[in-house]
Order: structure tokens, then C-alpha cells, then sequence
């Protein structure tokens, strides 16, 4: 993990204020927040060494997680409308090569004041659609939305839904009836999917190894690892083509990076840190450039250093 260096900042009290704000509407600390506009500017002088292909996948990432709080913005002082809410689109962005997301409002969390995020992954023939969540039918923006889908479908071998937990079963089942008669379709989850699916769609079982290990799935296009003491119901999903990993509620995009988010009352920073993490140690250990959350604005390059920085910090109470 590379050494951070101290600094002493002088800074103008009303910049200062300024920054606050920013970094509260992009959900970072204060100094993260310094270190991200750093990070931009030496990347707009070229002196960062990134790709233009890096750069385009940050500015789609803002995008992304701009949407993410967005709503917050706008709305700050009063209670959210759903015009408010249909006032953001809900379009596929690309973030890198064969990493694509979109953000729609969940119903179940926080409907009026945020909006979760979705992916679709390229792996191979693989289309690969982690924690799918569709716009409301009366949405306008799921139309558009699902013309995109249709056209990365069009182009896949097969379709892979994969479910990070239950919780996050989300429209896979509607993508499934959609899809599967055209196109070979499964849906990979936990058992506790099994419960939320209300119809006939089949799950495929991810099957659970040693907690820090992992299970191929998905015809080898991804990765579930098991973690946590006792074993959680949510599996991290590895896609080694993409040097991608995917989580949904244990690792949240926060502080300017990645954090663990604390759920529970009963655990705190030692928990985490004696316990939970280093069930997560194998999959620090992987190649990994991109480190994709559900909540909260992903981290598109240095992955692996993000992961391990998140590993030996305390979580956050919310993102």
C-alpha cells in the first residue's frame, strides 16, 4: 500500500467552505475531496500518465455517481419530488472498455432520495447484468434504458443475471421473461434469491466455498467469493477478463475510495479489521483495476490499492 504524504495546507476560509460543499454533494471527506480535485488537475496538465480511454471512464464515472446524488442537490431543504427524481436520465454509460452502468431509483431504498446503480459487463460471448434494477414501468426513462439492454443482448452469446444478495434481486427476474427465450439466460444467486423470485425463473445456486474463497461461475466468466465470519449471503463478484470486481452492500463507494459499511450495531472498526477483512484478502490479491459498488461512486483505476486501503480502514456508517 503506497505511504500517504503529510502536508501542511494554508487555505482561504471561503474556499474552504466551498470545498465542504463539494465534497458533500460527491460524498466524500473533505480530504478526499483535496485529493480528487488534485488528482483531476495533474490529469488535465498530462502529467498523470492515464489513457484517454482513463480519462473518458472517469468522466463517465461522474456522471454515474453524479446521478447518485444528484437528487440530494436539488432537493436540499425540502422533501423530494418525483418529478425531482424523473428529472435524472437513465442512460447506459460506459465506464471502460466492456464496463457499462446505469443508476434508477430503488423502491425499497430511499425511492425519493437516491438512486442505486446497476451494471452490465462484457466477459467474452457473456453479457453479464450484476444487480439489474429497471426504472418504474411508468418511467420514461426504462424505454430508453431497456433499447440499450436490447442492443448489448443482440450482440451476447448468452445472458448471465448475477445476484450479489438477495436484497439485490431487483428486476432479474423481468430481465430473465424478457430475454430467455431468445437467448440462453440464467440467474446466479444466493438461496435466498430463490425467495424473491415470484414466478417460474430458475436460479442457479452460487455454491458456497470457505469463507476467502472463491466459486466459478457463470460459465467462467466470473467469480464469487464467499466472505465473512459467519458466512454472508453476499458474494463479491471477480470477473478476471475484466479486471473487475463488483459488490453490493459490503463495500460501498465512500471517503474517496472504497469502504466497508457498517450495518449492524454490534460491529465496529475491530470487527471489521480482525474479522471481516481478511476473508477478503484472497481477492485483494487479484489483478483488479476497477472496484464496481452498487452505492456510492466506483473507483476506476487502482483497484487493487482501493481494496487494500479499504481493507485496513474503519467502515463507514453510511456511505
Amino acid at each position: 500500500m503506497a505511504v500517504c504524504k503529510h502536508y501542511l495546507l494554508r487555505i482561504d476560509p471561503s474556499l474552504w467552505a466551498e470545498i465542504e460543499k463539494w465534497a458533500a454533494d460527491e460524498l466524500r471527506s473533505v480530504i478526499a475531496q483535496v485529493e480528487h480535485i488534485l488528482r483531476d488537475a495533474v490529469r488535465r496538465r498530462g502529467r498523470s500518465g492515464r489513457s484517454a480511454d482513463g480519462d473518458r471512464g472517469d468522466q463517465a464515472a461522474g456522471r454515474c455517481a453524479g446521478r447518485i446524488c444528484a437528487v440530494r442537490r436539488r432537493t436540499s431543504g425540502r422533501t423530494p419530488t418525483e418529478q425531482d427524481i424523473g428529472a435524472e436520465e437513465a442512460e447506459m454509460e460506459e465506464l471502460a472498455p466492456g464496463i457499462h452502468c446505469w443508476t434508477a431509483p430503488h423502491p425499497e431504498w430511499r425511492p425519493k432520495t437516491e438512486e442505486v446503480v446497476s451494471y452490465a459487463l462484457v466477459a467474452g460471448e457473456a453479457l453479464a447484468l450484476v444487480d439489474p434494477l429497471l426504472p418504474a414501468e411508468d418511467d420514461a426513462r426504462r424505454a430508453p434504458l431497456l433499447a440499450d439492454i436490447d442492443g448489448m443482448v443482440g450482440e451476447a452469446g448468452r445472458l448471465e443475471l448475477l445476484v450479489t444478495n438477495p436484497y439485490h434481486t431487483r428486476s432479474a427476474e423481468t430481465l430473465y421473461e424478457r430475454y430467455s427465450r431468445t437467448l440462453p439466460t440464467l440467474i446466479w444467486g444466493h438461496p435466498g434469491v430463490k425467495k424473491r423470485l415470484t414466478r417460474l425463473a430458475p436460479l442457479e445456486v452460487v455454491p458456497q466455498s470457505a469463507a476467502g474463497e472463491a466459486a466459478v461461475i457463470a460459465d467462467g466468466a466470473a467469480m464469487a467469493y464467499t466472505v465473512g465470519k459467519p458466512r454472508r449471503s453476499e458474494y463479491p463478484l471477480y470477473f478476471p477478463g475484466l479486471r473487475a470486481v463488483v459488490f453490493g452492500d459490503a463495500v460501498v463507494g465512500a471517503e474517496g475510495g472504497v469502504r466497508f459499511w457498517n450495518q449492524s450495531s454490534g460491529t465496529g472498526a475491530a470487527w471489521y479489521r480482525d474479522v471481516f477483512a481478511p476473508t477478503l484478502g484472497g481477492l485483494a490479491a487479484q489483478d483488479i483495476e476497477y472496484v464496481l459498488t452498487t452505492h456510492g461512486p466506483p473507483v476506476l483505476a487502482d483497484g487493487r490499492q482501493a481494496l487494500e486501503e479499504c481493507l485496513a480502514a474503519p467502515p463507514v456508517e453510511m456511505y
